[in-house]
């Protein structure tokens, strides 16, 4: 069974959020393979030191809103597998599972990836996934927003 969804995190129905994850590694030069991270210019302290405190904001808000409807899209998964649960379709120690693996790694690893990130790469990469769109970035940032969504674009 897949979820409804234009471009996100999940894959499927299962809490899966490798893309996010393996992008990260990427864009942040951590793949095995140099050669497909992002330059770290782009998405570098730098950029953000550029910004003015009412750009830095707002791209904090919309870092706070993507994470907010990402992870609303991954509790929907779960709702399902509660769903699934009560129909007796799946049993209790599957249902167990799903919690665990939702709480263990992919509450996590949004937790981490919208957290722990600098927040206009975090933006480009929500607006990238189809989690953001480029009309909710304000005006003034939205240049570096759309370059680095589309290198990230490029990448996946």
């Amino acid at each position: 069974m897949r979820i409804q969804q234009t471009e996100g995190f999940l894959a499927n129905d299962e809490f899966e959020v490798p893309t996010y994850k393996n992008l990260l590694h990427v864009a942040l030069g951590k793949a095995e393979n140099n050669s497909m991270s992002l330059s770290r210019s782009v998405i570098s302290k730098n950029k953000m030191e550029k910004l003015s405190t009412k750009q830095k904001r707002h791209l904090k808000e919309l870092t706070e809103l993507a994470y907010e409807r990402d992870l609303g899209r991954c509790l929907e998964v779960l709702a399902k597998k509660f769903d699934a649960w009560r129909k007796n379709d799946i049993s209790v120690w599957d249902l167990d599972k799903k919690i665990n693996e939702y709480h263990h790694e992919i509450a996590r690893t949004l937790y981490k990836g919208y957290t722990f990130n600098n927040p206009l790469f975090t933006v480009a990469f929500g607006v990238a996934r189809g989690v953001l769109s480029i009309d909710e970035v304000d005006q003034s940032c939205r240049d570096q927003v759309q370059s680095l969504s589309e290198a990230i674009r490029s990448k996946d």
